[in-house]
């Protein structure tokens, strides 16, 4: 007789994605459980509802020593953190061009361009990649099923089969930084504190794989630092890179939370929900912010602020000519 054991609160087994989390935090990205992922040849789990959210998908595969993962195309846009591992990437947008290839190694950050093709090979340990995606979103608005991401449509004017795709990198008039490789996102240079962000609070904007919902700060809080109060019109995903501290969570209903974090574990505060950002270490925190902004972007905002407010678009003028 075979007995299975019930899986914990917060998690459950979706014939499609296999595990997923849900809940405000994963704990352990390094060593975090994996699962079988229905389909595919490799093990899995899925971060999609945490908090929730509907538009900003996590997603944290293994892949074997020596092994790959299959070359492929899809429509979402996508954000790769090495939580583990070293390797390479090949990428392709047009079949008759040469191929674009990438090292990476932990702590490394790389986008996925739009509907190119790509194969990553992992090398002689396990490695582990955590991907952010808006795939809900664009599933919802376009109607693009696994099924359809092999369609003929190439999106040039995000990836050209340019030889320094993954070389180059462009500070932005903003300041922010557009690149589509970021080398060791826990040490990588910021800014000095921003007072207007908080105590000790420096943040670095990067504009990645020339996604147009997802955005992404590498944000650093020193030791007795506080991140102020903001809140997003953003669903968002936070990677500890680094220290250890807690998230205060302040709901308009009037309900409070706190959760505490360390190094490796992914945190997503629900959507329009006041947060505050504490470090409770000796040392640097370091977080990798990554945010869907397809509700600013929908609204005509310009992407890069962390606090939001809903506009108020009632006119002081009822009858035009009355």
């Amino acid at each position: 007789m075979t007995t299975t054991a019930p899986l914990p609160k917060g998690v459950f087994f979706d014939s499609d994605r296999g595990i997923v989390v849900e809940g405000i935090v994963a704990r352990g990205m390094p060593t975090h459980p994996l699962g079988a992922r229905p389909g595919k040849g490799y093990n899995s789990v899925a971060f999609n509802y945490l908090a929730g959210n509907s538009v900003l998908t996590a997603f944290l595969a293994g892949i074997e020593p020596g092994g790959t993962k299959c070359g492929h195309r899809h429509f979402d846009e996508t954000l790769s953190y090495v939580v583990a591992g070293r390797g390479s990437s090949e990428f392709r947008q047009l079949d008759d061009r040469p191929l674009t290839r990438v090292s990476w190694s932990q702590g490394d950050l790389l986008a996925i361009p739009t509907n190119a093709w790509h194969h990553h090979f992992n090398g002689p340990d396990e490695g582990r990649l955590l991907s952010f995606k808006n795939a809900p979103a664009i599933q919802r608005l376009i109607g693009f099923a696994d099924e359809d991401n092999h369609a003929d449509l190439r999106l040039r004017d995000r990836f050209d089969d340019e030889p320094d795709f993954f070389t180059r990198a462009e500070v932005q008039p903003d300041g922010s930084i557009r690149t589509n490789f970021l080398a060791q996102v826990g040490t990588s240079p910021v800014p000095a504190p921003d007072p207007t962000l908080g105590e000790g609070v420096s943040r670095q904007r990067y504009v990645m794989g020339g996604h147009r919902t997802l955005s992404v700060d590498v944000v650093s809080i020193q030791p007795g630092g506080t991140f102020d109060t903001y809140r997003p019109l953003a669903e968002e995903g936070i990677l500890i890179l680094k220290g250890n501290g807690l998230t205060r969570l302040f709901s308009a209903d009037g309900a409070r939370s706190e959760v505490e974090w360390s190094a490796g574990d992914l945190v997503s505060p629900p959507f329009y929900v006041s947060r505050q950002h504490q470090n409770l270490g000796n040392e640097e925190m370091r977080l990798l912010c990554v945010r869907n902004t397809f509700v600013e972007v929908g609204l005509g905002f310009s992407v890069g602020q962390f606090d939001r407010h809903l506009p108020d678009r009632f006119p002081e003028v009822a009858d035009v000519g009355a």
